[in-house]
């Protein structure tokens, strides 16, 4: 796989986000997420590729990329997350981040099981139940609590209503 064309988002890791009001199209039940990304640093630290999420009244909602953060929590690796109620988030850990190397990665939900792909390849399933975000908006290179910005680049945003194949990632 290879990067595809345009323009990539670049973001610093201090200060830089997208930021899109909430709407539920970005909120699917059932859904495949991807992105190719880039990280050029903040190793130690969490980045978020982009996430739909929300920590309300301690109900964790929602969906999260991550470049992984602490060490016993998957540091320097690939990262998917759904929020599925009262502290809860289901995550699937992937391979090591690649400093300075574009990757894709791509989340999958049918709504009982999640899946997380690296570069078209399978990294795992897990069985969840999840909350969705109702009300905060979607964010790019930074989590909605304020935190957790990315520190390089960030292209090719996908959101499906439904659950890509392998295959379908792949291409």
């Amino acid at each position: 796989m290879a990067q595809g064309g345009g323009y990539a988002l670049d973001f610093d890791g201090s200060n830089d986000y997208v930021n899109v009001p909430y709407t539920a199209n970005l909120n699917p039940n059932i859904f495949t997420i991807s992105a190719w990304a880039k990280v050029e640093g903040g190793q130690g630290s969490w980045r978020n590729i982009f996430s739909s999420r929300s920590t309300y009244n301690n109900e964790l909602k929602g969906y999260i990329i991550y470049a992984g953060g602490l060490a016993d929590w998957g540091d320097n690796k690939w990262q998917f997350w759904i929020g599925c109620g009262s502290w809860c988030w289901g995550r699937i850990i992937g391979p090591d981040i690649v400093l300075n190397q574009w990757t894709h990665i791509a989340g999958t939900y049918d709504g009982t099981q999640m899946s997380l792909y690296v570069n078209g390849i399978f990294q795992g399933s897990l069985t969840a139940t999840q909350s969705i975000n109702t009300a905060n908006p979607f964010r790019i290179g930074r989590s909605s609590d304020n935190f957790y910005y990315h520190n390089g680049q960030i292209d090719e945003i996908r959101i499906w209503n439904d659950v890509r194949t392998q295959s379908e990632i792949r291409e």
